[in-house]
């Protein structure tokens, strides 16, 4: 997979490639099946969206429910072991996200570098059961009610 750079940043983007300058990092996905890289998509997405005027006539909340009604079909996808049906939520759950960002005037890339600065110092695992584990658990007002903390927070 080839790199890629993409002024977004107010900061040096430093966990991946110590520039100095403003940028994302990000991949070209190779993948034989997929005509366009995920940028080229990004972009025919966005002009999908402008073109039908979800860019000045969609609301915030419009598009949430959006995505809300696209997790449901998701998880019916999920229910039914339907690997088809999984991917194409997944893409419509992106698209829905997307246009959340067209609609607020953000870019997805500033969503998902800001995500990845909370996410990134974290610590933990995935038991088996799927419950992901986190480095410091403490009470609070009943026994039986927690809460997490990171202790580089």
């Amino acid at each position: 997979m080839e790199k890629i750079h993409r002024c977004d940043l107010d900061k040096p983007c430093v966990q991946f490639c110590n520039s100095k300058e403003s940028h994302l990092c990000g991949t070209i996905i190779k993948d034989k099946k997929v005509k366009d890289n995920r940028l080229v998509l990004d972009s025919k997405i966005d002009k999908w969206g402008v073109d039908r005027g979800i860019s000045i006539n969609g609301t915030p909340m419009a598009q949430a429910i959006k995505t809300l009604e696209e997790t449901t079909e998701l998880l019916d996808a999920i229910n039914t072991n339907n690997r088809s049906e999984l991917m194409d939520a997944i893409g419509d759950i992106y698209v829905t996200l997307r246009m959340q960002c067209l609609v607020n005037h953000i870019s997805m890339e500033r969503c998902i570098a800001l995500a990845y600065g909370e996410i990134k110092d974290r610590t933990g695992y995935l038991r088996q059961d799927g419950t992901f584990v986190k480095d410091k658990v403490e009470e609070i007002d009943h026994p039986n009610q927690t809460y997490m903390e990171f202790d580089n927070e």
